[in-house]
């Protein structure tokens, strides 16, 4: 898959294909069996962008407990045009019985980014590389400890080794058990996501074993005649009818105006019904999350946002009816008249007023020319009265 982003997929069936589901939408069909791809001139000449036989897809169903922002149940299953011919590529076997002895050796292959640094080399030929089984506890732990800190599900299987990893590009391509052959290969994963390619944390993978009766009860339900052979739908149970996208259905086209990811960016990819638009709002506008915040046009100087609960309606600090008032005064300035701070300075909230707190200790003035009328006053008077009968002389100011 290499058309809108680069992702791979394992054929599972002549017939069926899975990838990751964040990969739904990078091209409208699979490119099967290669080992390189073309460069980029010549690609542009031809149909194929390895100059192999490429695959459309029917049908795509997509898990319904998916989840974006978690890159959880990350599995989607396409059923093909047509069959994959014999002699092409074997389908991969299913693993059933989950992975897990730590340390187990697994195999992940992909044309994704081979550079470490922060720019995105995509890979011209097919790479290999194997990481190991790593418990989904320990993951979780070597995630936090390098600075991860999203959950690690039992929908997710973790796979570590030192300088080896999958990484962009790769992701819904197969991580697998090598058989001696490789029709004994066992699916036990897809490439979902991670944190720094080949660093210090464990890349992460859907489960293949999870979601075993769900793909199998799928397929079942899509295409009974095409299942892999070990499959027997007369045994399966559908438990819940699956949700189905047609490649034939209006404006399913990556970009179009109801497609999946329309879901996410809306009808056009960029309006305003989309799950984006509950964030920031139909056009960034007035109804959105952050308007809740910050008002109807998301900027602190509107009149009903959180701010204004603060510095009033023009969320500036000039208000007169908001927090600040109370602590300054109507005019929201050390000036006013009726604030928290007239109470300790007085009406004019500066050090000389007449009926302030500090008035009580240092008098009228409030400075250190002290009248008859402050507490601090009538103290030292005593003090002084007791200096000048003891010692026959008082305090000098």
């Amino acid at each position: 898959m290499n058309d809108y982003s680069r992702c791979g997929a394992a054929l599972i069936a002549k017939k069926f294909v899975l990838t990751a589901a964040h990969c739904v939408g990078s091209d409208d069909d699979f490119e099967i069996g290669i080992t390189e791809a073309l460069p980029m001139a010549s690609a542009l000449f031809l149909e194929s962008d390895s100059g192999g036989e490429e695959f459309a897809w029917s049908r795509l169903v997509i898990h319904p407990n998916y989840d974006p922002k978690a890159v959880d149940s990350d599995i989607a299953i396409y059923e093909l045009v047509d069959e994959v011919p014999d002699g092409s590529l074997p389908p991969i076997l299913l693993g059933k019985d989950p992975v897990s002895e730590t340390g187990t050796d697994m195999t992940v292959i992909g044309f994704g980014d081979v550079d470490a640094g922060p720019d995105t080399v995509l890979s011209d030929i097919l790479l290999e590389t194997t990481v190991d089984y790593l418990p989904n506890d320990d993951c979780f732990n070597q995630m936090i400890q390098n600075g991860g800190f999203d959950p690690i599900n039992p929908t997710m299987l973790c796979g570590y080794r030192e300088g080896e990893d999958s990484c962009q590009g790769d992701s819904g391509g197969p991580l697998f058990l090598k058989g001696d052959t490789p029709e004994e290969d066992q699916l036990v994963g897809l490439v979902s996501w991670g944190y720094d390619c080949g660093g210090n944390t464990p890349g992460v993978y859907t489960r293949i074993s999870y979601f075993y009766d769900w793909i199998v009860e799928t397929m079942c339900y899509l295409n009974a005649t095409g299942v892999p052979d070990y499959v027997d739908c007369a045994n399966v149970t559908i438990t819940e009818e699956p949700i189905i996208y047609n490649a034939t259905d209006e404006g399913w086209s990556f970009g179009s105006d109801d497609d999946f990811l329309s879901s996410l960016w809306g009808s056009d990819d960029d309006s305003n019904d989309d799950f984006l638009s509950g964030l920031w709002g139909n056009g960034d506008g007035d109804d959105d999350f952050w308007s809740g915040i910050t008002g109807d046009d998301d900027f602190w100087n509107t009149d009903d946002d959180f701010f204004s609960s603060l510095w009033n309606n023009d969320d500036a600090n000039t208000g007169d009816d908001d927090f600040f008032s109370s602590l300054w005064g109507n005019d929201d300035a050390n000036t006013g008249d009726d604030d928290f701070f007239s109470s300790l300075w007085g009406n004019d909230d500066a050090n000389t007023g007449d009926d302030d707190f500090f008035s009580s200790l240092w008098g009228n003035d409030d400075a250190g020319n002290l009248d008859d009328d402050s507490w601090i006053d009538g103290a030292l008077d005593a003090v002084d009265g007791w200096l000048a009968s003891t010692f026959g002389n008082g305090r000098r100011w």
